[in-house]
């Protein structure tokens, strides 16, 4: 610094001295979890002497937080200089949910396809159904069961990390919805033996669905009231196109009256001209 009174001056200096921010560095233990788990929160630096975490204001070098969603977090440092620095750190929170469907009834010996809703991280999802000894396969997102008593279902579904679960009762009751027989085969070639897909005893449920499907899931015919004479599925698609000789799948919901129940079944039936 200088200072003159117009024909003398002076002059001083000063230094000045600027401390270095405090260095930090910060890691989430584990750094991905699932819903409820705790993650550790460290932070090391070598010079500061107080720790804050946010969100939350928690004081200290290391804190437990359990996120309830994948989240930053943030580490602020002082030393004693009062010198300030921050880093931050990412949880990541590996969610998955399951929704094993509504409850539902049918009748004693009928099959019922079960079917499990995954979201979240679905990548990577196993599943595993109980109990076993009702379904053609445990392991996979929609098996078909033929309780022969009400059971109850339940869904284990895992991504490898995370898990959940879900259940859904499978009611059996007999009632004369239950009196009919779906059969296999048809062969719609004009002969007059075995042309149309009879559904026996279905005139006894007025009140039924009837949904025909291709292999590749798409519905190709469907009607209400199925009777057996007017509203009948002749081996053609929707538009009365006949179709060629395959497998199709067929889904059959009767309304009982008597209770407001509705009865659901699934299969097969071969085309064959």
């Amino acid at each position: 610094m200088i200072v003159s009174n117009g024909s003398c001056s002076s002059g001083a200096s000063y230094t000045i001295f600027v401390n270095p921010l405090p260095s930090v560095s910060a890691i989430a233990s584990p750094p991905s979890v699932c819903p409820g788990d705790t993650v550790t929160l460290s932070a090391t630096s070598a010079t500061a002497t107080g720790y804050m975490w946010f969100p939350g204001s928690l004081p200290g070098p290391a804190v437990n937080v359990v996120p309830a969603g994948s989240q930053t977090y943030s580490v602020a440092v002082i030393d004693a200089n009062s010198c300030s620095n921050f880093t931050t750190v990412d949880i990541t929170l590996n969610t998955i949910s399951v929704n094993a469907g509504a409850d539902f009834t049918i009748c004693p010996g009928f099959t019922a396809t079960l079917n499990a809703t995954v979201s979240g991280n679905i990548s990577n999802v196993n599943y595993w159904w109980a109990p076993g000894q009702f379904l053609n396969d445990s392991t996979v997102q929609n098996p078909s069961a033929i309780p022969d008593t009400t059971t109850l279902f339940i869904v284990n579904v895992t991504n490898g990390s995370c898990s959940a679960k879900d259940s859904i009762w499978i009611y059996t009751v007999r009632t004369p919805a239950c009196n009919i027989h779906i059969y296999n085969g048809i062969t719609p070639n004009g002969d007059n033996d075995n042309d149309s897909w009879y559904i026996d005893g279905i005139q006894g449920s007025p009140e039924n669905k009837v949904i025909i499907f291709n292999r590749w899931g798409t519905r190709i015919w469907w009607a209400k009231g199925y009777d057996n004479k007017k509203v009948i599925w002749r081996g053609t698609d929707q538009q009365g196109n006949i179709l060629p000789d395959a497998t199709y799948y067929y889904f059959v919901e009767l309304y009982n009256g008597e209770g407001g129940t509705t009865f659901k079944q699934s299969g097969w039936v071969e085309v064959t001209h």
